[in-house]
């Protein structure tokens, strides 16, 4: 009965000793963007600014083993338009892992929730904000040295406000 009880104990530390290797701390990337978008003048042969935008992201990478890899990234997005209407601000999470499950094959999978709000209504009134979901897995499998196969599967689905366009 002992033997037993110390053969299952040592099968267990076998299995999941990739996952103590060695104990690593988070790494955060803290990351802005800022661009203009500008429309040429023909006839005036200037630039005019149409638009701008401000993105502010953070990922955190956590590295819980040599296989096992998990991040999560968030980031506040704004859009805004000049002379036209449309602007919006966007915020979204995405967390993701990856796990190499041998020197062959590696797995992903990962979760996207992003939310769009605009400042104005659409052209019968209705609010055009709206949510963006995605699920995306896929495994990879090098078949021989620089050649890998990857099948893909990924939901997408938008749900607005208004029902009428969700799809």
């Amino acid at each position: 009965m002992k033997l037993k009880a110390i053969l299952s104990i040592l099968f267990l530390i076998v299995c999941f000793s990739s996952f103590a290797q060695y104990p690593k701390l988070p790494v955060f990337f803290l990351k802005y963007n800022g661009s203009v978008g500008q429309e040429e003048d023909i006839d005036e042969e200037e630039f005019t600014a149409e638009a701008q935008r401000h993105t502010v992201s953070l990922r955190i990478k956590e590295e819980l083993s040599k296989v096992f890899v998990a991040n999560v990234t968030t980031a506040y997005s704004r859009k805004k338009y000049f002379e036209q209407s449309g602007s919006y601000n966007y915020i979204y999470v995405y967390p993701d892992f990856t796990w190499k499950i041998s020197d062959k094959i590696k797995w992903f999978n990962g979760f996207k929730a992003k939310w769009y709000l605009y400042d104005e209504l659409d052209t019968y009134g209705e609010v055009k904000d709206y949510t963006f979901l995605a699920y995306k897995t896929n495994f990879t499998f090098k078949i021989i040295e620089d050649f890998e196969f990857i099948p893909l599967f990924e939901m997408l689905y938008e749900l607005y406000n208004n029902e009428e366009k969700s799809r």
